[in-house]
């Protein structure tokens, strides 16, 4: 005899709300992500705006995605945010060493992608360069970003065509430095964290949260290092330096991104499934050298 199952919703009885950020997205400089999966050539043939393509403004606004990540991943840490501004046909021609020496054409930069993020409504999150650049480059990037009074950077930013400040709030200092970002042990990162750290300004009207790097998983013995470098240096506690921790799990299984058979979808999800105890795990050692978070 078969049996009847319901499924019974009440909406009337929520059980917490849910923090946005948690289905923020990133965008790469990998594979054609940018080009042209986002940015094409405005003479060409493709529907866009300032380079910036209409269809996957339509396809991905509606998605209401609430904070968008760039450039990277490990592109961030080879990448130089002067190369990416002023007019198009200055721009430098690099390679990306994180995507088989692919030429790199910065046409795509932190002026288009800030009309991309205001296309599709999300937040930017600018990843800094710590494993190939400086605290002065990036202080520099913050400022060109986020002052609205005069200065230098500022009036290059407005002849760059942005009167008004960009206002990025959020700021990974560096990405996965514990592998591509600099291959450093918790403690290195700590140091670099803080030299970097100290020169992200808050600027008026601007505020930003510095976020760190965090572990790869269930690698709990990164976090309570970099914790411990971080609150009990010397005994200086650096805690008001870090308004963020970005912790990294990857969910792989065999296949790529669209083609998959039933086994290996039920792998994802149950690998995915992990996310749950990896995020208890690291809040409870954040939690003891920040009880009051």
């Amino acid at each position: 005899m078969d049996t009847v199952q319901k499924v019974i919703i009440l909406p009337e009885e929520p059980i917490a709300q849910i923090n946005p950020y948690l289905h923020g997205q990133f965008s790469e400089h990998l594979g054609e992500l940018i080009y042209p999966g986002i940015w094409v050539d405005p003479a060409g043939g493709i529907a866009n705006t300032a380079g910036l393509r209409h269809d996957i403004i339509a396809a991905l606004r509606p998605l209401g995605i609430p904070v968008l990540r760039w450039p990277g991943g490990c592109f961030a840490d080879t990448y130089h945010w002067r190369d990416g501004i002023g007019p198009r046909e200055s721009r430098p021609m690099r390679i990306n060493t994180h995507w088989d020496m692919a030429p790199e054409p910065n046409q795509f930069g932190t002026h288009e992608f800030m009309a991309f993020c205001r296309a599709i409504g999300a937040e930017p999150y600018f990843a800094g360069n710590v494993g190939s650049g400086s605290p002065a480059e990036l202080r520099d990037w913050v400022e060109y970003s986020n002052f609205s009074g005069k200065s230098t950077l500022t009036e290059e930013r407005r002849a760059n065509g942005a009167e008004e400040t960009f206002g990025v709030k959020h700021w990974g200092i560096g990405n996965e430095n514990w592998g591509c970002g600099g291959h450093m042990t918790p403690e290195e990162y700590a140091a670099a964290f803080a030299r970097y750290a100290t020169f992200v300004f808050d600027y008026p009207g601007n505020p930003v949260e510095k976020i760190a790097c965090g572990p790869s998983g269930k690698d709990w013995d990164w976090s309570r290092r970099f914790l411990e470098a971080m609150f009990n240096h010397q005994g200086q506690n650096r805690q008001q330096l870090i308004q963020g921790f970005a912790a990294h799990y990857y969910c792989r299984t065999a296949g790529t991104a669209t083609e998959y058979d039933d086994r290996q979808w039920l792998e994802l999800l149950s690998r995915a499934y992990a996310i749950e105890g990896i995020i208890v795990g690291h809040r409870a050692i954040l939690d003891e050298y920040d009880p009051e978070p």
